[in-house]
């Protein structure tokens, strides 16, 4: 009950102030169309630009129990290409793992050879024109070829939504925006301890521990509102589509605003000056947005070795990842990694909470006064 009374005091609270009504309603579609729009000339190429000569190749791979059925027709159809295309074709020993690296740019497609037939797999990020033209090439040479009467080859193409820039900007931006309840909440927190509110709760039934609570489900409240209102915006004004898995896409946001909120709440709680609290959560903040390809796309971090290596320490990075994904229609190990980094890191912060906590305990002061 106590809980209750303090997060609905909270809501009110923030509800009460014009600029955040504004902030949750115009603010998303701004950054969304001003992104979207800024950058869509370079999503729209950045196949193209990152292309490099390991990505001018063609993987296959062989179904289990293929019996070279259909191996003249395709070493027709790999003459054809690398002759004309310059194109190279390497074999792969796993098909999900070819997948992958045909969805980062870094071949240009996937052909699976089975006895039914081939199945032709290219990336659902801005197909570049090369990868356009061999396809071409593959529907021409392979697509209609008959074996016998009632037996012919299938092409067989995967099909997902292109990522343009709107889609790609909708769920990067609103990582970018659940990332500033951190500091919504933090400041909530630090305005108790302005007011001396801790003072007079320190003593009370109340707890500490429920007013932290409670601060945390009120920032993950608006970072829900704040999803539902981006989804409601995109689909309608941008045809923006969120796939079959929309609820896990839900659920992933919702983990990260859980993540920004305890962020938030404690640092607020820990730190000394208010100026101190708004500088390091937006530096944080700015950091996490940046490696998480809020204001580049991923795949221009990605293509530069040491920062790849440090986007992936951003749990951004993975929501990001994850989110176009699952945008697309798969449910792909991203979603897994990033709940678990977010988990993680929400129990480490409650941990090292309880820790300065104890550690007031034992020295019988409150040291976030």
């Amino acid at each position: 009950m106590m809980i209750r009374n303090m997060y609905t005091k909270e809501l009110k609270q923030f509800f009460r102030k014009p600029f955040n009504v504004v902030f949750m309603l115009v603010v998303p579609m701004i950054l969304i169309l001003i992104m979207g729009y800024a950058m869509s000339n370079i999503i729209g190429v950045t196949g193209i630009k990152m292309e490099t000569k390991s990505e001018e190749s063609i993987l296959y791979y062989l179904e289990d129990n293929y019996h070279s059925r259909y191996d003249r027709e395709f070493q027709q159809f790999q003459v054809a290409v690398e002759d004309k295309l310059n194109v190279t074709f390497k074999k792969v020993n796993d098909y999900e793992n070819g997948c992958e690296k045909v969805d980062k740019h870094k071949s240009i497609a996937l052909i699976k050879l089975s006895n039914n037939g081939f199945y032709y797999y290219r990336s659902p990020y801005n197909e570049t024109s090369l990868s356009k033209l061999i396809r071409a090439s593959y529907e021409n040479l392979l697509g209609n070829i008959s074996i016998s009467s009632d037996d012919y080859i299938t092409s067989k193409q995967v099909e997902k939504t292109t990522i343009d820039s709107y889609t790609y900007f909708t769920f990067a931006e609103l990582g970018l925006i659940i990332m500033y309840i951190a500091l919504i909440v933090g400041q909530s927190v630090f305005s108790e301890k302005e007011i001396k509110a801790f003072e007079r709760i320190y003593i009370s039934k109340i707890g500490i521990n429920k007013l932290m609570l409670s601060k945390v489900l009120f920032g993950t409240t608006i970072g829900a509102i704040q999803i539902v209102l981006v989804y409601l915006m995109s689909t309608i004004l941008l045809d923006v589509h969120w796939g079959k898995y929309f609820p896990f896409i839900f659920a992933l946001y919702l983990v990260l605003a859980l993540f920004s909120s305890t962020l938030g709440g404690i640092m607020g709680l820990f730190t000394k000056q208010r100026t101190a609290l708004n500088d390091n959560i937006l530096m944080i903040s700015i950091i996490l947005v940046l490696m998480g390809g809020g204001l580049t796309p991923l795949s221009y971090l990605e293509s530069i070795k040491i920062v790849s290596i440090l986007s992936k320490i951003s749990p951004l990075y993975w929501v990001t990842n994850s989110a176009l994904d699952l945008s697309g229609g798969m449910l792909t190990n991203n979603f897994f990694v990033s709940l678990a980094m977010c988990f993680i890191i929400i129990l480490s912060l409650w941990i090292i909470y309880l820790l300065k906590k104890r550690e007031e305990q034992r020295k019988g002061v409150t040291i976030y006064e």
